[in-house]
């Protein structure tokens, strides 16, 4: 895939130069992305969960994810690829469910996997539906420490704003 070619062009340079290859998840932020896409509909009582909610979503909140890739320029001992993502799991439904959560609203509506299956490409194996159980395993042992590793926390800190 056009991703493993990127990384293995920047892995030929590893001979002259640190390489790191950053592989990260979902960025939760506030003011962009896939957070605000959610936590609007949601707001308005109109948020879905996408097929059976089930589908594992790799997320880091946006204030780590900035500290993790410094954490890794700054750590001389960081090379090679590294999962950008909470130490946490957790599914479509249960990001749904604690914005719902925050805002006091029910979740009325699921979207049947069969309708996504509908939308352009395979978006909806690729993107919507993808079930990615990833684990930063690389980070974890290098020593950082996330701030907001707890799905639950990082969504306050980010309807607060």
């Amino acid at each position: 895939a056009l991703v493993s070619d990127w990384e293995n062009e920047a892995l030929a340079c590893a001979n002259v130069t640190r390489v790191i290859l950053l592989r990260t998840g979902i960025v939760l932020a506030s003011d962009g992305g896939y957070f605000p896409k959610i936590a609007k509909p949601i707001r308005y009582f109109a948020g879905a969960i996408l097929g059976d909610g089930k589908n594992i979503v790799p997320w880091i909140h946006i204030a780590d994810h900035v500290r993790a890739i410094k954490f890794l320029i700054d750590n001389s001992a960081a090379s090679g690829a590294f999962n950008l993502t909470a130490p946490t799991t957790n599914s479509n439904a249960d990001i749904v469910f604690q914005v719902a959560h925050h805002y006091r609203r029910p979740i009325l509506f699921r979207i049947p996997s069969i309708i996504l299956h509908l939308l352009p490409g395979n978006m909806a194996n690729e993107v919507l539906l993808a079930n990615q159980p990833v684990y930063p395993e690389r980070l974890t042992q290098l020593g950082f420490s996330w701030n907001l590793p707890v799905l639950e926390n990082a969504i306050a800190d980010l309807l607060a704003k």
